[in-house]
């Protein structure tokens, strides 16, 4: 999806920068806490809580999905860590090759049919959905999201922007008339080795680019977005 991409990407380029690191973390234990992470130190996460203790917290105590938010951003938190803070890197060199080998943990936040209410997380995003989908699939858009994150903060460049809610970037994936099936079965033509036209032709299933840009400015229009795709 030529413009889909392209407002994904802009999107995760608009907040892969931000510095606000407020979320609320679960232990090994299950239980919940909002709390702003300070720095790591001795293997701890030092949190700032609500009132405004400082406290450290044992990370091997986190939930895996908490961890690996840590290690993405292990630099900035990490006393002596060499990341740039935003606007102060522009001399840094362009990196040669950027890559992503991490696998992304999917986490079922939530998932009620009778509300069409179905909520994903990665490290860094939440994904709202209104039907439920496989972890296989938010899988698929948790590598673009979580990678193009990794991309972006590794450019010599000062991004700011972006809020995150309680932790997460949030990501809307709708389902207009059966899209998840369409999305679902694009994925699986990329993943059978079909590229271009070939595969693009699964994902608009008989419609032009002018007639799906239209199905989803309407669409979207009723949730209160308003999309303009250019040329």
């Amino acid at each position: 999806m030529k413009f889909g991409l392209l407002i994904l990407f802009l999107a995760t380029v608009a907040t892969a920068m931000s510095h606000h690191l407020e979320r609320v973390w679960t232990d090994e234990k299950v239980r919940k806490t909002k709390a702003e992470i300070l720095k790591i130190e001795n293997n701890c996460a030092v949190l700032r809580m609500p009132d405004g203790r400082e406290l450290p917290f044992p990370i091997e105590k986190l939930s895996k999905i908490d961890q690996a938010f840590l290690e993405t951003h292990d630099d900035e938190l990490t006393e002596g860590g060499e990341e740039a803070k935003p606007g102060e890197n522009f001399d840094a060199p362009w990196p040669s090759r950027v890559s992503f080998k991490s696998d992304p943990e999917i986490v079922i936040v939530e998932e009620n049919k009778d509300e069409k209410k179905f909520i994903y997380e990665s490290a860094n995003y939440r994904y709202n959905c209104d039907v439920r989908l496989s972890k296989s699939v938010v899988k698929s858009f948790a590598v673009m999201f979580e990678a193009t994150h990794q991309f972006v903060r590794e450019l010599p460049l000062s991004v700011n922007g972006g809020e995150r809610k309680n932790g997460k970037y949030q990501i809307i994936l709708m389902d207009r008339e059966k899209d998840g099936a369409r999305i679902k079965n694009f994925l699986k033509a990329l993943n059978a080795g079909k590229q271009g036209d070939e595969a693009l032709a699964v994902l608009l299933d008989g419609q032009t680019w002018q007639e799906l840009e239209a199905d989803i400015a309407k669409a979207y229009s009723r949730k209160g977005v308003d999309f303009t795709f250019s040329e």
